[in-house]
Parts: C-alpha cells; sequence; structure tokens
C-alpha cells in the first residue's frame, strides 16, 4: 500500500542559501578560528612561568587583556578569510553535490524521500542528526549533507512532528497527545528561554557601572592615586560577565530561530566597551607612566625633606590639560616605617601646612586633581620659583612656575603637580 504524503517542498541551493547554511552550521570557521585561537592561549600561558632574569614580569590582568586583543585580530583575520574564499567555496560545494543542487522533498509519516533526476533517497527523521531553524527556513543536518526547508512550503504540525521525532530519536508513529505535550513543553521552555535573554540585555546596560566599579575596587585594594590608577583599568574585567553571556548564548539561541539580535549587539558593544576600558592598563605600561624612582631628585630640594629609599613613581607630561606645561607626578612609598618617618618630619617642617591653614587665594595654586584620601591628615606645600618660597601669594599679576605638593599619609603617598600659572591679583 502506497504510505501518504503529508507534504511536499523544493530546493535549490543557490549560492545565497549556500552561505545561510555555512551561517547556521559554521563548521568550517569555527575550525579555522578555534584552532590558532587554543594555540595562542596556551602559548600565552608561558609568560607566566617566573623568570628570574625579567625585570618587568607579565601581570595577569596584562595577559587576559592582550589574549583579548589577539583573539579579536584571529577573529577579524578568518572573517575576511572565510568572506574572501566563500565564492571558492560554493564552487567546490556544486562539483562535489553536482546531483543534489535542486531536488524536490516529500514527507512521509516517519521519513523524507529525496529525488530528482539523478538521485532518489529516503531518509528517516530519526537518522537526522540535528536541526536548526532560522528565518523560517529548517535545516536538516544528516551524514552527507544539509537540507535546508522553508517552513512556508510545510504544515506547522509537520513541522513539530519531523522535529519530534529528531529530538526524541523515535522511529514510529507520534500519537496527537505525545506532539501536544512536547509542543507545549517545547513553547515553555522557549519562552524560559526569551525571559533570560531579556534579563541579560537589561541587565547588559548597566555594564558600564559594573565595569568602574571593579576598576575602583582595585584602586582602593591597592591605594593608587593618579596616573598610577591607571594601571588597573583591568579591575574593569569585574563587568564582562553578563554581556559576554549575553553575546554568547544570543548566537546560540539566534541560531535555534529565537529572536535575540538585541542581545548579540550588546554583548558586542559592553564587552568593547570592557576591552576598551581594561585596555589602557596596558596603554599606561606602552607609554611608560612608571619611572625611575631617581628622576624624583628634581624635586628633592623643594620637598626639602629626607625621601623614603623605595617607591613606585609615575609621572605624565600632559599634552592637554587647562593648566600650562603641566607634569603630574605620584610617589607611593614602599616601606611603612620609613613613611611614617617622612610624614612626621613634613609635620615639623614650616614649609608643610594642613588644608585648614591654606588661605582661599593659596588654594587657587593647589590643582583639584590633589585629592586627599585621609581626612584631615593631609599636609600641603606650594612652591613658586619666581618667589622662591612657599604658601606664598605673589604680590603681582603674571605667570608662574608652581609646585604643589600633597601627601597623604594613610596611602603612603607624595603627590606632585608642576605648570605655569597665570596669577591675577
Amino acid at each position: 500500500m502506497k504510505e501518504e504524503v503529508k507534504n511536499k517542498a523544493h530546493v535549490k541551493i543557490t549560492y545565497d542559501v549556500y552561505k545561510k547554511i555555512k551561517k547556521v552550521f559554521p563548521k568550517t570557521f569555527l575550525k579555522m578560528f578555534l584552532i590558532p585561537t587554543i594555540i595562542w592561549l596556551l602559548l600565552s600561558l608561558l609568560t607566566l612561568i617566573p623568570d628570574e632574569n625579567e625585570t618587568d614580569p607579565v601581570t595577569l590582568g596584562e595577559l587576559i587583556v592582550g589574549d583579548i586583543i589577539f583573539v579579536l585580530i584571529i577573529f577579524g583575520v578568518v572573517c575576511i578569510i572565510n568572506s574572501v574564499t566563500k565564492k571558492g567555496s560554493y564552487k567546490r560545494f556544486i562539483k562535489k553535490n553536482k546531483n543534489i543542487i535542486e531536488y524536490d522533498i516529500s514527507f512521509n509519516e516517519d521519513y523524507l524521500k529525496i529525488k530528482n533526476e539523478n538521485v532518489s533517497q529516503k531518509i528517516n527523521y530519526c537518522d537526522i542528526k540535528k536541526y536548526k531553524e532560522r528565518d523560517f527556513v529548517l535545516y536538516l543536518l544528516t551524514d552527507n549533507n544539509i537540507i535546508p526547508v522553508s517552513e512556508l512550503e510545510l504544515d506547522s504540525n509537520l513541522v513539530e512532528y519531523i522535529k519530534y521525532h529528531i529530538d526524541n530519536k523515535k522511529d514510529d508513529n507520534i500519537t496527537n497527545n505525545e506532539l501536544k505535550e512536547y509542543t507545549t513543553k517545547k513553547n515553555k521552555k522557549r519562552k524560559g528561554i526569551e525571559v533570560v535573554l531579556i534579563l541579560l540585555f537589561i541587565f547588559s546596560c548597566f555594564t558600564p557601572w559594573v565595569a568602574l566599579f571593579g576598576w575602583a575596587m582595585l584602586i582602593n585594594i591597592n591605594n593608587a592615586t593618579g596616573v598610577d590608577a591607571f594601571s588597573y583599568t583591568y579591575g574593569a574585567f569585574l563587568g564582562i560577565i553578563i554581556p559576554l553571556l549575553s553575546l554568547i548564548l544570543g548566537i546560540i539561541y539566534h541560531g535555534k530561530g529565537i529572536k535575540c539580535v538585541k542581545n548579540i549587539v550588546i554583548g558586542i558593544i559592553m564587552s568593547g566597551f570592557i576591552l576598551l576600558i581594561s585596555s589602557i592598563s596596558l596603554i599606561s605600561d606602552t607609554f611608560n607612566f612608571q619611572k625611575d624612582y631617581s628622576e624624583i631628585n628634581v624635586y628633592k630640594d623643594i620637598i626639602g625633606i629626607e625621601l623614603p629609599k623605595e617607591a613606585k613613581y609615575t609621572s605624565i607630561k600632559w599634552d592637554q590639560s587647562y593648566l600650562k606645561n603641566h607634569i603630574s607626578s605620584t610617589a607611593k612609598f614602599k616601606d611603612k616605617d620609613e613613611s611614617e618617618i617622612f610624614y612626621s618630619n613634613i609635620k615639623n617642617s614650616n614649609n608643610w601646612i594642613m588644608m585648614d591653614n591654606v588661605s582661599t587665594i593659596l588654594n587657587n595654586f593647589i590643582p583639584d586633581s590633589m585629592i586627599c584620601y585621609s581626612k584631615n591628615k593631609c599636609y600641603y606645600s606650594v612652591y613658586i620659583d619666581e618667589l622662591g618660597s612657599y604658601n606664598t601669594i605673589p604680590n603681582e599679576t603674571g605667570d608662574y612656575h608652581v609646585k604643589a605638593l600633597m601627601y597623604d599619609p594613610d596611602i603612603n603617598t607624595l603627590k606632585i603637580e608642576d605648570f605655569e600659572y597665570s596669577y591675577k591679583k
């Protein structure tokens, strides 16, 4: 007895259809991307092996930022190669599969049948490895082929019927109750996934604040101030978890027919933002903000107090600043006892005063960047080259070379702002 044909469809693998197939099942693309990425990540771990001769070892934060940048470069190169070679790949596909480029499909109770002038092939639904849905097209992956079928040509119940067979690997007839239960369960799961994707999208919008919190947390832990704070921007990685998850799940479920392009877009934008912020820690080392501590000797006579022997010293000359010829320097002392001695000498010096003793006019010579983290403990000293004296207000209008100093005892840090100031009496 002849079996009943439930539906028929026509398939033609054009170049546009082929490109969509490659997007849905990007096996070649993934190989090209994953192999060099894994090799690079494994090799990069070697940089964390301690080396006694290494004067400036790579930190974990620098390694993470560097790896992400390089992985993105690999991804970009693979995308370009894939785009350039796609037409050639299609020609090879046509040559290899010339007998099954265009064919008719008939859908029966528990199998489908491919037929054209050259081929007649029967495929049981339960033998189909997997399926994917995208843009109203059902892609069926078999052992030797990928069959793209327009769902608009099929009855909706038949689509669910085929998917049930594939998911459950069931080769006998399916009752209406089984199909209804399967459809209900699948719809419930789909709605749950959609809710999760919406929440990920919403939470991803708060990524900048989470990233800045991560950065601020590292600054606080390391008591970093001034330009030294830029060495800890990799703390922004705290905010990458949600947008990255949004991006990954967006890509996965977009391939399964769920509308979640917004998750992919927000994931790319926010992950890029995190990468940009985090990479500043690398850039700060590239521009060498950290200097040899001996360079502080330029200000030694002005400081007027013996400095601790060891410190992390950073200095940067600003290309753009509201102050002329502006140089910001920070010395974070390493030895706690020496820092306490230095602070004690400052308190006993006539050249250093507390903020309460800084007049309103003299306060104009202290830049806003000099933030005191130790309430009522910081000491200031303002030296003007032309006057050759400390904490003195000029008697005449003019341009003055100023060295504004501040010591913050709670974080053992000396800040120096060197600049030109136009004073109007």
